[in-house]
Order: structure tokens, then C-alpha cells, then sequence
């Protein structure tokens, strides 16, 4: 069995050792109390490996049961279901990044940002004979800002001339289709850029 060491007893204990047993308050002196076992330190969260969305990577890391996240508010998702806007994207240079080389460089995709999850998504248009075969290039989800940064992007990070960091890779936003600049223009408190109030006042 378990060894079991007495540190201490009550006031009423000793009262009874004292008259019983004769023994003095000397006889009683507490034990320190145990240092117990040294604080395990709690690891940092290996980093995303690029599968699914991070939070449900770090629900694996916390639970032995994963529970689903929550995606975004009602309200956010009601106002704009079935919205996306799109993008012509191409790879460019970026800070710490070699440059683009020629094939890259003639590479296009369809960057594509669905307000109703503020998730994005990247698509390159398969081109006969580029020895490239196209295809999906980034899986549906929210994309953070940059390498190392918590800030995932949002709508407004998107126009363009926008560079966006995607999969460790630099990719310029060159042009948006019309139903993407209609809604910029239709709704210049969230997209600032595309608001025509200052351009006009500049022009008077």
C-alpha cells in the first residue's frame, strides 16, 4: 500500500496527546508542507499544416473530443448569403520571397471571398499545353493576413491592386469582376476605396 505521513493535527488532538500521553507542544511541531511535483509546462500548438481551417487543428490540440467551431454570427451570414466576390489574381514578388520566375509569372487564378464566412478560396484555370495542370490551388476557408499574424482577412482587405499572402505565396489582386465592383461601390462605408464621393470631390 501507499505510505501515509502525518504533517499536522487539530487544536483538540493535541489537548488529548497532552493529557493522555504527557507529550508538550514541542512534540507537535508542523512539517512543511511538500513541494509536490515540479509544474509541467504546457506546449505551444504544433503549426498549421495547411489541412481544413486552423481553429478545427487546434480543437484536435485541446480536446480529446474536438467540438465544432462557430463560423460566423447569423446575421453576418443572413445579409450575405450567396454573395462572393471575385478576382483575378497573379503570383508577385514579396518581402523575404525570390522572384517570380517566367513560368509563374504567366500564371493566372480566380480568387474568390464569400462574405457570408469570410472565407476565401483560389482556383487556376487548367491552360492547354502550360505543363501546369490547374485546378484547385487553396481548399475554401478564412485565410489570416500574413505568416504569424491572428488577423484573419476580411472583405475590406480586398481591392484591386490588394497583395495577399496564400499559401505562403504573394498573389496580386489585378481586376474584379462587374458584379464585385457594383457591390463595392453600392456599399462605400465597408470598401472605403471604392468610394466615388472623394474621387468627385477631387474632380470639382
Amino acid at each position: 500500500g501507499h505510505k501515509l505521513t502525518l504533517r499536522d493535527c487539530d487544536e483538540h488532538t493535541r489537548d488529548w496527546y497532552a493529557a493522555e500521553m504527557g507529550m508538550t507542544e514541542a512534540d507537535f511541531a508542523p512539517m512543511p508542507a511538500p513541494t509536490g511535483p515540479p509544474p509541467v509546462s504546457r506546449q505551444a500548438p504544433p503549426p498549421h499544416n495547411g489541412f481544413g481551417s486552423e481553429e478545427d487543428s487546434l480543437e484536435s490540440c485541446y480536446r480529446l473530443v474536438p467540438k465544432p467551431q462557430k463560423k460566423v454570427d447569423y446575421t453576418t451570414w443572413a445579409m450575405n448569403e450567396g454573395q462572393v466576390m471575385r478576382f483575378n489574381g497573379s503570383f508577385t514578388a514579396g518581402p523575404g520571397k525570390p522572384t517570380v520566375n517566367e513560368i509563374d509569372a504567366g500564371r493566372t487564378f480566380v480568387v474568390s471571398f464569400f462574405l457570408e464566412d469570410h472565407s476565401l478560396s483560389v482556383f487556376e484555370p487548367p491552360v492547354a499545353n502550360s505543363g501546369i495542370p490547374g485546378g484547385k490551388f487553396l481548399e475554401r476557408r478564412q485565410v489570416k493576413k500574413s505568416h504569424g499574424s491572428k488577423v484573419f482577412l476580411r472583405a475590406r482587405d480586398l481591392y484591386v491592386g490588394a497583395v495577399l499572402e496564400v499559401s505562403a505565396r504573394h498573389m496580386r489582386l489585378n481586376a474584379a469582376d462587374d458584379a464585385t465592383l457594383f457591390l463595392m461601390e453600392h456599399r462605400p462605408v465597408e470598401f472605403p476605396r471604392s468610394d466615388a464621393a472623394p474621387v468627385l470631390a477631387r474632380l470639382k
